[in-house]
């Protein structure tokens, strides 16, 4: 079904949020136990060493970000395949590359390999068929139109986790005031459907101190509004100077102090308003594809199709 999503009536379909009654606690028992639910059924994260600790729970926005070039987007593909095989609706705005590139991003990783065989990413494009849906547009998009999209994966798409990437292609990070309302109509939007919004922007240039120091919940361009609006902070970093080590590796010539065992990335969870865990865990590149793994085994699993035998590594 092809919905014009630019015709949606944002106040209308917020109006509910408006209201506000005043309870009392014997009410808000039912309540809590939903949230502790919230908490345990969320989207599972692709690595078991955060299992417990983080998942992306719906009613929230949470902030991912990073510097230019550290696979913020990777890790958002990653996240929603994962969001995928748990058997729930993924919704993509992927402002900065085309739609096509998506979903070979999405197949690699199911596939494992880079540039799978077309028969494979036929067969992948099959499966998620109903369930994956993008956005078709490399263009920044106004606020307005940002918010309508996201309720339209909501409500007609049936999406559950909701990937906007980036907000700088969202008209909003010239004005701080309008920062702010979109980020915050946000959160009433993913209240009022019950979904995850993972919101992927960039942080500040580095200080002297270069693209050697972890980013902080602090560093995101813009105001701090957005800190305090996000349910949740993810910061990833990428280990530039082990990745320049092992570059030169490739290439035949030697290097001192070189530790495969160090990560090759860092994710860092800096903020998390429902539960108790912040802190980092170390991913490591996968060799064949653009996935990252749990530990320097390098090993994670394709998705198996069912459909198609024998493509897959």
């Amino acid at each position: 079904m092809n919905i014009d999503f630019r015709d949606i009536n944002v106040a209308e379909e917020l109006a509910a949020c408006e209201t506000s009654d005043m309870l009392a606690p014997i009410d808000l028992v039912a309540r809590v136990e939903a949230r502790r639910a919230a908490k345990d059924h969320g989207i599972q994260l692709p690595w078991s060493k955060l299992s417990g600790l983080f998942s992306l729970r719906s009613g929230e926005v949470v902030l991912l970000g990073g510097y230019t070039g550290h696979f913020k987007s990777t890790i958002t593909t990653q996240i929603g395949l994962a969001a995928l095989r748990q058997g729930f609706n993924v919704g993509v705005a992927s402002l900065e590359l085309l739609a096509e590139d998506v979903v070979e991003q999405y197949a690699e990783m199911s596939a494992v390999c880079a540039e799978p065989p077309m028969k494979y990413v036929s067969a992948f494009a099959e499966w998620a068929s109903g369930r994956l849906h993008i956005y078709d547009r490399v263009d920044a998009i106004r606020p307005d139109e940002a918010i309508q999209m996201v309720i339209a994966f909501a409500k007609y798409k049936r999406c559950k986790l909701v990937v906007l990437d980036a907000l700088m292609m969202m008209g909003v990070c010239d004005d701080l005031e309008r920062e702010r309302d979109f980020t915050q109509t946000l959160a009433a939007v993913a209240k009022k459907f019950g979904i995850c919004v993972l919101l992927v922007h960039h942080v500040r240039k580095p200080d002297r101190d270069g693209e050697a120091k972890v980013p902080g919940k602090y560093d995101f361009i813009g105001s701090s509004h957005l800190a305090n609006v996000a349910a949740s902070i993810v910061i990833v970093w990428h280990d530039k100077r082990k990745a320049e080590k092992a570059a030169l590796i490739a290439r035949g010539i030697e290097v001192e102090d070189f530790d495969d065992d160090r990560p090759d990335m860092l994710f860092k969870v800096a903020k998390q308003r429902y539960a108790a865990y912040e802190g980092s865990v170390g991913l490591w590149r996968h060799e064949r594809c653009r996935a990252f793994c749990g530990s320097s085994a390098r090993q994670i699993a394709h998705t198996d199709l069912a459909i198609v035998r024998g493509v897959a590594a």
